[in-house]
């Protein structure tokens, strides 16, 4: 269980962090991977069953493409992914 989901008291809840790049403006960012979330990598961090959960994913549209299709990829089903895009102006 993630440190996110022990501070909500929600067990059922985990959060992954994932970084898409190593820095931001000058800074080292911490307590995060860095990778492309993909099949793959839902695939080693969601137990089975979750394909009956409700996925709330948020980001740029780019991101958000490849979530949604990663997530059909993995048995979720399209009424199951909740989306808010945004684009950087």
């Amino acid at each position: 269980m993630s440190s996110g989901a022990r501070a909500t008291g929600i067990s059922c809840l985990a959060i992954l962090t994932i970084v898409s790049g190593d820095r931001l403006e000058g800074q080292v960012l911490a307590g995060g991977p860095t990778a492309v979330v993909d099949v793959e990598m839902l695939r080693r961090h969601l137990p089975p069953g979750s394909d009956r959960w409700q996925f709330f994913v948020c980001g740029p549209n780019a991101m958000m493409d490849a979530m949604e299709d990663a997530l059909v990829a993995i048995g979720a089903a399209t009424e199951r992914i909740h989306t808010e895009r945004f684009d950087w102006v």
